[in-house]
């Protein structure tokens, strides 16, 4: 009776166990909890094309996106960070594209980090 007992506790603790970690996967903020930031691929070409121009002697070493802001008067400005290496020198950069949906540059600028 003993062993009994023990095994219907162990079988209800499996359930309880089982029923939470199904729920925890199918609730909807922890479908949703993660969302990567959507940096259009035009934006990023605007972005290498004027560090090319302002840097023609530097190499693009990475080039992440960062963030996107959008401001009161309907403008996005996304921010992108490149790293430039020459002659085993790094230079840290954000540029940073200021536009109005998807078609419409409105600036663009570029702040040395180091």
């Amino acid at each position: 009776m003993k062993h009994f007992k023990t095994a219907i506790i162990f079988f209800i603790a499996l359930i309880i166990i089982i029923g939470t970690m199904l729920s925890i996967n199918t609730t909807p903020h922890q479908v949703k909890s993660y969302t990567k930031p959507h940096a259009p691929s035009k934006w990023h070409k605007v972005a290498a094309k004027r560090v090319s121009e302002r840097y023609p002697t530097w190499r693009i070493y990475d080039a992440q996106y960062d963030t996107q802001r959008s401001n009161n008067d309907g403008t996005l400005i996304d921010t992108f960070t490149f790293t430039l290496v020459k002659n085993l020198h790094e230079k840290n950069l954000n540029v940073y594209i200021k536009h109005r949906g998807t078609q419409t540059l409105l600036d663009a600028w570029i702040e040395e980090l180091d």
